[in-house]
Order: structure tokens, then C-alpha cells, then sequence
């Protein structure tokens, strides 16, 4: 009875561990699918005289989702691999790790406030009264954080 009730927690943990991988799988799947998106709105919004601020602003969201894939390994490392008895440097290294995802997912909360203060004030274009006249100069605009060119 006891070595029935032992292999059945086997079975479990087994189980739990594919499912686990299975998860990391499908988030490093997503994480593939936000950074297209940003590529692909990036391409509207950043130019030759954008700056870092603006280039890291573009890929907030890329970038939140590498600090907390960063952090899950960290997680990950912390309870299934390393042991109580880590270096002094390691550790320290580890601590600034983990600082670095969070001042990054802080990143991505100024990024969005600003994105959201940019959406709030439109700008009017001089000498445009439809956006039927700026077809063919390579302007898009965005509805909804989707960005589409003006095309006929």
C-alpha cells in the first residue's frame, strides 16, 4: 500500500514538472508575439532622430516581459537548483539581477503613462482637414494601440 501511495506521488511530480515546462513553453512563445508587436509598432513611431529613451519606450513591452521571464528563471533557480549555501558574489550578482527586472517593469509603467499622455493630446497637422490627403507619405495612425499606414 505505502509503495503504491510513494509511486503515485512520483506520478505527480512528474507530471507537475511537464506541466511546468509546458507553461514556460507557451510564455516563451507569447514573449515571441509581443516583441513582433512592438517590431511592428516601432516601424510607425520611431525615427532616425528618436532617442534611447524613445527606442526603450517603443519596446516596453518587450522589455517588461524579459524582466519577468529573467525573474521566473531566477525564481526557478533559486528553488530547484541552488541551495543555501550560495556565494557571497553570486548572491549579489542574483540581487542585482533581480533590481535591474524591477527597475525594468517600473520602465514599463512610465512608458505606458506617457503613451497615454501622448494619446490624450492629439495633434493637429497644418493645411490637413482629412486623412485622405497625407495617403502616400508613409503616415499611419493608431485606433486602439493599432497602428494601420493610410493607404487608398
Amino acid at each position: 500500500m505505502k509503495s503504491n501511495a510513494i509511486q503515485f506521488e512520483i506520478n505527480t511530480l512528474g507530471a507537475r514538472r511537464y506541466f511546468k515546462w509546458i507553461v514556460y513553453g507557451l510564455l516563451l512563445i507569447n514573449f515571441g508575439f509581443y516583441v513582433r508587436y512592438d517590431w511592428m509598432i516601432a516601424g510607425h513611431t520611431l525615427n532616425s532622430s528618436s532617442t534611447i529613451l524613445d527606442w526603450t519606450r517603443a519596446y516596453a513591452v518587450t522589455i517588461d516581459e524579459s524582466a519577468w521571464m529573467i525573474l521566473l528563471i531566477l525564481f526557478e533557480l533559486e528553488t530547484r537548483f541552488i541551495n543555501n549555501s550560495l556565494s557571497p558574489i553570486k548572491a549579489l550578482i542574483m540581487r542585482a539581477v533581480r533590481i535591474g527586472c524591477y527597475v525594468s517593469i517600473a520602465h514599463t509603467l512610465y512608458a505606458f503613462a506617457v503613451y497615454v499622455e501622448e494619446l490624450s493630446r492629439p495633434q493637429l497637422i497644418e493645411g490637413v482637414s482629412d486623412l485622405c490627403e497625407l495617403v502616400g507619405d508613409g503616415a499611419s495612425y493608431t485606433y486602439n494601440l493599432i497602428y494601420t499606414t493610410l493607404s487608398t
